[in-house]
């Protein structure tokens, strides 16, 4: 039985997505400090059965409330404590978002304008990078998707029990955004359901629509704000005061800080490769006020959040991504009006120059492996620096695979970038546009360099000089370092040395004092004391992150027995005192 066109769209997404996004889980390691950092927090909510109370390294880590840990939790419950299950609820987030987005304009409009929306957001490199990520907002993202799309069908209700009953899931999906990230999950949808009521002019729907889903936000975080209230006062002070006020509305002391247009180019790259010829689409489309609601409310939902994310003193990229469901559907609207008009040539250009640019590069990148490999560059370059041959290769001799497959397959980019501008059907330029781009970002996954690997995923270090691990070791790192540690050494007793971090407010150093952890820190002249003491003498390990390391040992009265380090910048210094 042949399958019809919906079929084709349904099995498209589904093994385009898997594709795309789950095969690649399991072939990247965990990277640092991020990745590790949300693994080994949700790792010691499963060993400790505390799933209350957040720790990293079994000390206070209050940044985030607890729903992100309990589904990266339950993700390596089912399918390990691997890279696969870690990753897997990121994954699934953005598998949701798609499909609500899917659905919605599925029933709004036709199963096409759903297809292509979809295929916009999945596509966007700032999506796929956090959705195949292990950090917590992909899972942010799916809840405030899901509370503004159940808005909408609430404002589009005719039927009063309808209505409120998508308040009530609207309610509810906002309260579990609170408990994935705080105070945005009230924020974000109020910056974006407030200006579109007043754009359609709903003065009596401001006044009774939110009573019902407030209710029902509180009925969901009241048990955990509760029971994190009694077990640790303190954390809701550290929430509100340093992870929003400060952060947001603090320039001397957020974190992150960057100018007020940080997000422009954010957002703008974040999108690609749609990026690449939304230029030509804004200069051909004409600006008017849109008359249907959907759009009006995908307006206010970019809009208003971006210029809140603007203003606020602390930016990192991933905060801006709840947007993109609505932008990846605005960027469709335009792109599918570019291509009704037959407004064809600029799209070709955009791709010509991308083929030249990409081809280019491509044969570039090839010839210089080549003459590295051979030697060539390195020898020019030494008769005029007079400096002995030194290796130029970008990979390294044993990564020529990776280079060739990564040759490989940005030459197929710039060739199937060549084939859309000979095709005369849209739809198959547009294929042609999508395949390369695909076929690329799903091969990075295994292009990574092998230095990126050494300094950003150390878990092969970790493995190698586990042997030198004593028995009941007492080991010492370095708060760049303290998260890798507590992973791959599957420990909630590591010590962080010299200087605080992002542990300062858990170790008691905060407002309020925590004696269980005061004796987590220890300074340069405790190690001195310690590598003496004949107590613990040769249960020692010392573990850095830093070219300072030869500055920390000089002065302590004995040197290392074993001793591993590079002196190049963020390389890791192991070290043991026997």
């Amino acid at each position: 039985m042949s399958l019809n066109k919906n079929h084709k769209i349904y099995i498209t997404l589904i093994l385009g997505f898997i594709f795309l996004y789950v095969i690649p889980l399991s072939f990247k390691p965990l990277v640092s400090p991020d990745e590790t950092r949300y693994a080994e927090i949700s790792r010691e909510m499963i060993d400790t059965g505390n799933w209350v109370v957040p720790h990293l390294g079994g000390i206070r880590y209050f940044e985030k409330p607890v729903l992100g840990y309990w589904m990266n939790s339950i993700s390596m419950i089912v399918f390990g404590n691997n890279s696969f299950g870690i990753r897997f609820a990121s994954v699934f987030s953005t598998a949701m978002i798609a499909l609500m987005l899917f659905l919605l304009i599925r029933k709004r409009k036709n199963i096409e304008d759903a297809f292509y929306t979809v295929i916009i957001f999945l596509t966007s490199i700032l999506v796929y990078a956090i959705g195949t990520f292990a950090v917590l907002d992909a899972h942010t993202s799916m809840f405030l998707t899901a509370s503004l799309l159940s808005f909408f069908l609430a404002y589009e209700s005719k039927k009063l029990k309808i209505k409120i009953l998508w308040l009530s899931i609207f309610g509810i999906f906002c309260g579990l955004t609170f408990l994935t990230k705080g105070f945005l999950g009230f924020v974000i949808p109020g910056l974006t359901i407030l200006p579109f009521l007043v754009w359609n002019r709903k003065w009596k729907e401001m006044l009774w629509m939110p009573w019902i889903p407030l209710f029902f936000m509180i009925l969901i975080s009241a048990p955990w704000v509760l029971m994190i209230y009694s077990q640790e006062p303190d954390f809701w002070h550290y929430f509100i005061v340093v992870e929003h006020w400060e952060r947001f509305f603090s320039n001397n002391l957020s974190q992150h800080t960057e100018p007020f247009w940080y997000y422009i180019p954010v957002v703008f790259l974040g999108l690609i490769p749609t990026s690449f010829i939304l230029p030509s689409i804004i200069r051909k489309h004409k600006l008017k006020l849109p008359q249907d609601d959907f759009v009006k409310y995908c307006l206010c939902w970019v809009i208003f959040p971006f210029i809140f994310f603007s203003i606020s003193s602390g930016k990192i990229a991933t905060y801006i991504l709840p947007l993109y469901p609505a932008i990846a559907y605005l960027a469709y609207l335009g792109i599918k009006q570019y291509f009704i008009e037959g407004n064809i040539k600029r799209f070709d250009l955009t791709c010509k120059i991308l083929y030249i640019i990409i081809g280019s590069l491509t044969g570039l990148f090839i010839l210089s492996q080549i003459l590295s490999e051979t030697h060539v560059t390195s020898y020019i370059i030494s008769l005029f620096t007079n400096r002995t041959p030194t290796q130029t290769a970008i990979y390294q001799p044993a990564e020529r695979l990776k280079w060739i497959l990564g040759a490989s397959v940005f030459g197929f980019w710039a060739f199937c970038l060549y084939k859309a501008t000979c095709e005369k059907n849209i739809q198959q330029k547009i294929k042609y546009f999508i395949i390369g781009y695909l076929s690329v970002i799903f091969c990075v996954n295994f292009l990574i360099l092998q230095t990126s690997i050494h300094k950003k995923s150390p878990e092969k270090f970790f493995e190698t000089y586990a042997d030198h691990i004593p028995t009941n070791p007492i080991i010492i790192a370095y708060p760049n370092i303290f998260t890798d540690v507590s992973w791959y050494y599957n420990s909630t007793n590591v010590f962080v040395f010299e200087k605080f971090g992002e542990l300062k407010y858990g170790l008691g150093k905060g407002d309020t004092k925590y004696p269980d952890t005061a004796d987590r820190y220890i300074s340069k002249e405790q190690l001195a004391e310690m590598v003496v003491d004949e107590n613990i003498k040769g249960r020692i390990v010392f573990i850095m992150r830093s070219d300072e390391y030869m500055e920390y040992i000089k002065d302590l009265p004995v040197q290392p027995s074993f001793l591993v380090h590079d002196m190049n910048k963020d390389q890791i210094i192991f070290a043991t005192y026997q």
